[in-house]
């Protein structure tokens, strides 16, 4: 009772589905033509291309996903402002946009904005990110469509389609869209949904 896929599959089936589970007309294109999804979350960053229907080797990697973007902002306000902040209070501070920051001597605090050092740090990521890709994929050459899937994929997504907009040849996919009502984070999941809903009805007749 229990079907096991790569995760970023998810996302592959969510493209190539419509709310109704029924595949979309450009499915066929997803899966025979050489297609590379790229899943950015928050611990990992996970690869994996599909190319004439056959699943090439998944690539996981730990230091890519949002996770590390956080870990080096917290490196940065600490050497700037020293205010230590662990990457699981940091939640609080994005909300807000600054951390206090306390003197001592004067007695005061100041709330400064780190903006700029959330933005630097996770360019910085992005591009080790693309870094990976160009040597793991032949820089993207032989790709066709290149899939963005993820919440850290969702923060990137400007991002991607700017470093890549020169490769005319590549088409560049949002994993959510058959339903651009829902965030991109819940690109998996809604392909799994549908994968096994389209399973079970095939099941049935």
């Amino acid at each position: 009772d229990i079907r096991v896929t790569d995760q970023p599959m998810g996302t592959l089936y969510s493209i190539s589905t419509n709310n109704n589970g029924d595949q979309v007309k450009d499915a066929y294109k997803y899966f025979k033509s050489n297609t590379l999804i790229v899943d950015p979350g928050f611990g990992t960053c996970d690869f994996i291309s599909v190319s004439g229907g056959v699943l090439g080797k998944p690539e996981t990697f730990q230091e890519y996903g949002m996770k590390r973007v956080l870990e080096e902002t917290s490196k940065v306000i600490f050497d700037r402002y020293h205010q230590e902040i662990s990457v699981a209070a940091m939640q609080k501070y994005l909300e807000r946009g600054s951390v206090t920051c306390f003197d001592r001597k004067t007695m005061s605090s100041t709330e400064k904005a780190f903006n700029d050092i959330l933005e630097k740090c996770s360019v910085k990521v992005f591009n080790e990110v693309m870094e990976n890709l160009k040597t793991i994929y032949n820089y993207l050459s032989e790709q066709e469509y290149l899939v963005i899937t993820g919440g850290t994929g969702a923060a990137w997504e400007k991002l991607f389609r700017e470093y890549l907009s020169g490769l005319s040849s590549l088409h560049i996919i949002n994993g959510m869209i058959n339903d651009p009502s829902l965030p991109l984070i819940f690109s998996n999941v809604r392909g799994y949904y549908n994968y096994l809903y389209s399973y079970l009805k095939t099941k049935k007749h």
